[in-house]
């Protein structure tokens, strides 16, 4: 019984994920800079493609973290959606993980991000495989976990950045940076996660959260800053559940009109 589950399952993801790929193309390529990262990315072959009732600004591109001990393959779910949505996804591999010959540490890894986002602001070279890239597009930088809180310490040094923390580890924010912050936990996150997405929302929004979150959404009155708490999902669902990717689509929707 259980192998016969295994493969109905199975039957199902591949027949999802051909779906999403048949309007997509992989690119693999190295980003120019010290640290030479890893980079895939993941775009739409036709910016009209979202199955969505409203399609995110087709100007939008997304560059993609993972957590720790994981690599870019595990954001390739959440960068098939994106994609599928119109928006360009730029998924690397931090220090130490993945394809990447580099040792890890935080100073080495907030660099790779950077020079990735250099790449894709003009301010360096962009992969030789990706110069129809267009560095003019407004970027989102999306983190899972460790990487989520990576991404909001890059955000102190690229303070008009939109990011997307989900299931995030704590990092200090202002309320000026980054400029757009959702944040996405489950509601069976870890504690350590719960309470520091709670005191990273805090310190971004000025407004109080109570002190055990439950299902539901907090944000500022012009929505540029919001965290949501999502019903059965733990930390690994926020990067591959369907319910989680619509909050950011709506979201960036909403703050990118």
């Amino acid at each position: 019984m259980r192998v016969i589950v295994g493969i109905a399952l199975l039957a199902t993801l591949r027949a999802n994920v051909g779906w999403l790929d048949r309007d997509v193309e992989f690119v693999p390529g190295i980003v120019h800079g010290g640290l030479q990262t890893p980079l895939l990315t993941i775009r739409p072959k036709d910016r009209t493609i979202s199955g969505l009732p409203t399609p995110v600004p087709q100007y939008l591109t997304a560059v993609l973290i993972h957590g720790i001990s994981a690599s870019k393959s595990v954001m390739i779910p959440l960068g098939l959606r994106l994609a599928h949505d119109g928006i360009e996804c730029h998924l690397l591999d931090l220090p130490g993980h993945g394809q990447s010959n580099d040792f890890f540490s935080p100073s080495a890894a907030e660099q790779a991000i950077q020079e990735v986002l250099n790449s894709l602001k003009g301010s360096a070279p962009f992969p030789d495989s990706l110069q129809s890239g267009k560095p003019n597009r407004q970027v989102v930088i999306i983190g899972h976990s460790l990487g989520g809180s990576l991404a909001l310490r890059v955000a102190h040094r690229n303070p008009e950045s939109c990011v997307v923390a989900l299931s995030p580890a704590a990092a200090l924010v202002t309320p000026s940076s980054p400029s757009r912050l959702l944040l996405v936990l489950g509601e069976f996150d870890l504690p350590t996660v719960q309470k520091g997405s709670a005191f990273t929302f805090e310190k971004a929004s000025g407004i109080p959260l109570p002190s055990k979150l439950t299902p539901g959404f907090w944000m500022t009155k012009d929505g540029l800053k919001k965290l949501v708490v999502l019903p059965w999902m733990d930390h690994t669902s926020t990067i591959l559940r369907k319910g989680a990717f619509e909050q950011i689509h709506t979201w960036l929707r909403n703050v990118f009109p």
